[in-house]
């Protein structure tokens, strides 16, 4: 399954929710982040715990700049954990309906209304010391060349298997 939503979009349903609370583990520091209206513009966020609105947590879904796709990547995994312990907190299950029709016509997904609350149900009665992530970084990939690109980054498949065989099928570690 999928679902899709445009950065006005996330920007909307954060300020919906509250905002989210994030821990950085490195400053986010941008001097070309990408603007609406395509200019560029400085952006910069502290290491540590912060409380973001829809802004500044698109800010850390989306920079790159200092870092990488990977780091990218682990952060939009802490947003999206921030965004269902935030969704938990307010006790926004009841409400699920009213988002998604609120929000039905900003998000493509092939998910039904009755899958949407299915899953809320789902996720909002997992312990969050029950919920595991992983995602595919610098030790899952080897740079190499693909036609004369020597920007490539060619999968382990031995790693990735693993840590895919880890989040599944592995025990969470105690």
């Amino acid at each position: 399954h999928y679902v899709m939503v445009d950065f006005d979009t996330f920007e909307r349903f954060i300020d919906a929710i509250g905002g989210v609370d994030v821990s950085l583990g490195e400053p986010i520091i941008d001097h070309s982040y990408p603007t609406a209206n395509f200019c560029v513009m400085s952006i910069r966020l502290p290491a540590g715990k912060q409380h973001l609105d829809g802004e500044r947590a698109l800010w850390v879904a989306r920079s790159r700049r200092q870092s990488s796709d990977f780091s990218r990547m682990e952060r939009q995994q802490q947003l999206v954990l921030a965004i269902r312990d935030q969704v938990v907190t307010l006790q926004m299950l009841p409400r699920v309906p009213q988002l998604y029709l609120e929000y039905r016509d900003a998000v493509k997904t092939d998910l039904a209304l009755t899958d949407v609350i299915a899953l809320a149900r789902d996720v909002a009665g997992i312990p969050p010391d029950r919920i595991r992530s992983g995602a595919i970084d610098q030790q899952h990939v080897a740079r190499g060349t693909v036609n004369g690109d020597p920007f490539v980054l060619i999968p382990n498949r031995a790693r990735i298997a693993a840590l895919v065989n880890d989040l599944f099928a592995g025990q969470p570690a105690d």
